[in-house]
């Protein structure tokens, strides 16, 4: 997931939160068929759970808004999953 969409448009909430969605599916089904370490399922926990707190207090902040851009606090949590995702 890149960090805008169309031409330099920011990525909306409903759109990370989309996003997200899918890269998480795909991990789960990657974990089922692949044996994950520990320490690689913890990365990818910790990750997932810093951003899920940012995607919630910027949802909070945006009154429930999906409409609404995402703050670079949670483009910053998206990608940092993503590095986690990524690296597996």
């Amino acid at each position: 997931m890149g960090c805008a969409s169309g031409a330099g448009q920011p990525l909306t909430l409903g759109e990370v939160k989309t996003n997200v969605s899918w890269r998480m599916d795909g991990y789960r089904i990657a974990g089922t068929q692949t044996q994950l370490t520990e320490n690689q399922q913890r990365s990818v926990s910790s990750a997932y759970a810093t951003y899920q707190s940012a995607f919630q207090q910027a949802l909070s902040t945006a009154g429930g808004d999906l409409k609404r851009p995402a703050p670079q606090a949670v483009i910053d949590a998206v990608n940092a999953l993503n590095s986690v995702l990524d690296s597996l």
